[in-house]
C-alpha cells in the first residue's frame, strides 16, 4: 500500500486583512449615519464597532508599510 504525503502551504489570507477590516467598518458607519438622520440620539455602539474595525485596518496597514519600508532598505 502506497502512502501519500501532502505538504501544507500557507495561504496568503493576511493580504486580505486590511481590505476586509476596512470594508467591514463601512456598514457600521452607514447604520450610524442612518440612525443619526432618523432619530435624535443614535446608538453609539455602531460607532464603537466601526472605529474598532477601522483601527484594526489602520494598524495592519501601518505594519505592512513599515515592513515594506524595512525590506526596501535592506
Amino acid at each position: 500500500m502506497e502512502e501519500k504525503h501532502l505538504t501544507v502551504q500557507a495561504q496568503p489570507a493576511y493580504k486580505l486583512a486590511i481590505p476586509l477590516f476596512l470594508l467591514t467598518s463601512i456598514p457600521y458607519f452607514i447604520t450610524l449615519a442612518y440612525e443619526f438622520v432618523v432619530s435624535d440620539k443614535p446608538d453609539k455602539t455602531f460607532a464603537w464597532f466601526g472605529a474598532f474595525y477601522l483601527s484594526l485596518g489602520a494598524i495592519y496597514l501601518v505594519i505592512k508599510l513599515m515592513l515594506r519600508k524595512k525590506n526596501s532598505e535592506l
